[in-house]
């Protein structure tokens, strides 16, 4: 989960649950906070390493800022939904959330962003493996002098 605040957030998370959600209290201790990569710089040094993404195993370049794209988008609708009742309103974001969706997954059927992430990681892994070596080989050689 990654929010802007989950440094904070997480601190009562539990107890939230527990008084609001009991039945899905278990479900928060399996939860990883986060906060998303362009946000952290805001942050204390602690926060920097207790949550961020770059160092949870599996997580990869992901940056955790997905859900900020489509808010561009969606204040758009701030005058066409104003006047409109609770429900019609719930329903209209709702209409604007499924569209930014269907659009992310249809332009993800075209790969082709995902195909250029790929081959900028082998670049870069091959990479840090040529810089890694000279390294690796002092380590070799030092192994027995100690």
């Amino acid at each position: 989960l990654t929010y802007d605040v989950a440094c904070q957030y997480h601190v009562k998370l539990h107890k939230c649950f527990i008084d609001n959600f009991i039945d899905l209290a278990d479900i928060i201790d399996i939860i990883l906070c986060l906060v998303p990569k362009m946000h952290l710089d805001g942050h204390i040094e602690k926060c920097k390493y207790e949550f961020s993404l770059n160092y949870v195993k599996g997580m990869g370049r992901s940056h955790g800022e997905g859900i900020e794209a489509s808010w561009a988008e969606t204040k758009q609708s701030g005058g066409s939904t104003r006047q409109m009742n609770h429900g019609h309103r719930h329903d209209k974001r709702n209409d604007f959330h499924n569209y930014w969706n269907w659009v992310k997954a249809e332009n993800m059927s075209k790969c082709e962003d995902l195909i250029l992430v790929l081959k900028s990681a082998d670049q870069s892994q091959i990479s840090r493996q040529l810089s890694q070596r000279p390294f690796d080989q002092s380590m070799k050689n030092t192994k027995g002098s100690g």
